[in-house]
Protein backbone atom coordinates (compact mmCIF):
# COMPACT_ATOMS: atom_id res chain seq x y z
CA UNK A 1 0.00 0.00 0.00
CA UNK A 2 1.37 3.39 -1.02
CA UNK A 3 0.64 6.33 1.27
CA UNK A 4 1.02 9.85 -0.10
CA UNK A 5 -0.18 13.38 0.42
CA UNK A 6 -0.65 15.96 -2.31
CA UNK A 7 1.47 15.20 -5.35
CA UNK A 8 3.86 12.87 -3.50
CA UNK A 9 2.93 10.01 -5.80
CA UNK A 10 4.90 11.82 -8.52
CA UNK A 11 8.09 10.47 -6.92
CA UNK A 12 6.99 6.90 -7.72
CA UNK A 13 5.81 7.84 -11.20
CA UNK A 14 9.02 9.69 -12.05
CA UNK A 15 11.19 6.82 -10.78
CA UNK A 16 9.13 4.34 -12.79
CA UNK A 17 9.43 6.49 -15.90
CA UNK A 18 13.20 6.68 -15.40
CA UNK A 19 13.43 2.91 -15.13
CA UNK A 20 11.33 2.40 -18.27
CA UNK A 21 13.46 4.87 -20.24
CA UNK A 22 16.53 2.96 -19.02
CA UNK A 23 15.04 -0.27 -20.38
CA UNK A 24 14.37 1.41 -23.71
CA UNK A 25 17.89 2.81 -23.95
CA UNK A 26 19.41 -0.56 -23.11
CA UNK A 27 17.29 -2.37 -25.71
CA UNK A 28 18.10 0.22 -28.38
CA UNK A 29 21.86 0.05 -27.80
CA UNK A 30 22.43 -3.60 -26.90
CA UNK A 31 19.46 -5.26 -28.57
CA UNK A 32 17.51 -8.02 -26.89
CA UNK A 33 20.35 -9.63 -24.94
CA UNK A 34 18.38 -10.68 -21.89
CA UNK A 35 21.30 -12.47 -20.24
CA UNK A 36 23.33 -9.31 -19.60
CA UNK A 37 22.13 -6.30 -17.61
CA UNK A 38 24.05 -3.14 -18.43
CA UNK A 39 23.83 -0.80 -15.46
CA UNK A 40 24.81 2.54 -16.95
CA UNK A 41 21.52 3.28 -18.82
CA UNK A 42 19.57 2.73 -15.62
CA UNK A 43 21.98 4.82 -13.59
CA UNK A 44 21.78 7.66 -16.07
CA UNK A 45 17.98 7.73 -16.28
CA UNK A 46 17.39 7.18 -12.56
CA UNK A 47 19.79 10.02 -11.69
CA UNK A 48 17.83 12.23 -14.11
CA UNK A 49 14.60 11.14 -12.42
CA UNK A 50 16.12 11.87 -8.99
CA UNK A 51 17.05 15.38 -10.11
CA UNK A 52 13.48 15.86 -11.36
CA UNK A 53 12.06 14.58 -8.08
CA UNK A 54 14.30 16.91 -6.07
CA UNK A 55 13.40 20.07 -7.96
CA UNK A 56 9.69 19.30 -8.30
CA UNK A 57 9.48 18.34 -4.63
CA UNK A 58 11.21 21.56 -3.58
CA UNK A 59 8.92 23.64 -5.80
CA UNK A 60 5.74 21.90 -4.66
CA UNK A 61 6.61 21.98 -0.96
CA UNK A 62 7.71 25.61 -1.09
CA UNK A 63 4.13 26.85 -0.91
CA UNK A 64 2.99 24.10 1.47
CA UNK A 65 4.73 25.64 4.48
CA UNK A 66 3.01 29.01 4.49
CA UNK A 67 2.01 30.14 7.99
CA UNK A 68 -0.78 32.63 8.59
CA UNK A 69 -1.23 34.39 11.92
CA UNK A 70 -4.57 35.53 13.31
CA UNK A 71 -3.92 39.06 14.56
CA UNK A 72 -6.59 38.93 17.28
CA UNK A 73 -5.50 35.70 18.93
CA UNK A 74 -1.93 35.31 17.58
CA UNK A 75 -2.85 31.76 16.66
CA UNK A 76 -0.82 30.32 13.78
CA UNK A 77 -2.30 28.31 10.93
CA UNK A 78 -0.16 26.31 8.54
CA UNK A 79 -1.63 26.50 5.06
CA UNK A 80 -1.19 24.16 2.09
CA UNK A 81 -0.88 20.45 1.62
CA UNK A 82 2.56 18.91 2.08
CA UNK A 83 3.61 16.71 -0.81
CA UNK A 84 5.00 13.54 0.74
CA UNK A 85 5.37 9.81 0.14
CA UNK A 86 5.25 7.52 3.18
CA UNK A 87 5.33 10.63 5.40
CA UNK A 88 8.67 11.76 3.91
CA UNK A 89 8.72 15.00 1.89
CA UNK A 90 8.86 14.31 -1.82
CA UNK A 91 12.25 15.91 -2.51
CA UNK A 92 14.08 13.62 -0.07
CA UNK A 93 13.16 10.55 -2.12
CA UNK A 94 15.72 11.77 -4.67
CA UNK A 95 18.55 10.64 -2.37
CA UNK A 96 17.19 7.09 -2.09
CA UNK A 97 16.73 6.93 -5.85
CA UNK A 98 20.32 8.09 -6.32
CA UNK A 99 21.60 5.28 -4.08
CA UNK A 100 19.53 2.75 -6.04
CA UNK A 101 20.89 4.16 -9.30
CA UNK A 102 24.52 3.75 -8.22
CA UNK A 103 23.79 0.26 -6.88
CA UNK A 104 22.46 -0.71 -10.32
CA UNK A 105 25.69 0.58 -11.88
CA UNK A 106 27.81 -1.85 -9.87
CA UNK A 107 25.46 -4.86 -9.89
Amino acid sequence: MVIWKGWGILAVLMAGAGFIVGILIESLIYGSSKNVLHGWPYTLTLIAAAVGIWFSGKALNKSAGRVLVDQQTNQQFKMGTPHSLFFIPMQYWAFLLGVIAFAMLFK
